[in-house]
């Protein structure tokens, strides 16, 4: 991908966006539709 191990955890931890041609990139290497990684979850911790 060309970026950081920081950038990637800052994208990780919401802490950054990447642009919209990075989250169709992300989205092709963990094989999802990039609107599956944008779309709201409610996750409980527990």
């Amino acid at each position: 991908m060309g970026k950081s191990y920081n950038t990637i955890n800052e994208y990780a931890r919401n802490k950054r966006q990447p642009s919209i041609e990075v989250l169709f990139e992300i989205a092709e290497i963990l094989n999802m539709e990039a609107k599956e990684l944008i779309e709201k979850r409610d996750f409980k911790r527990k």
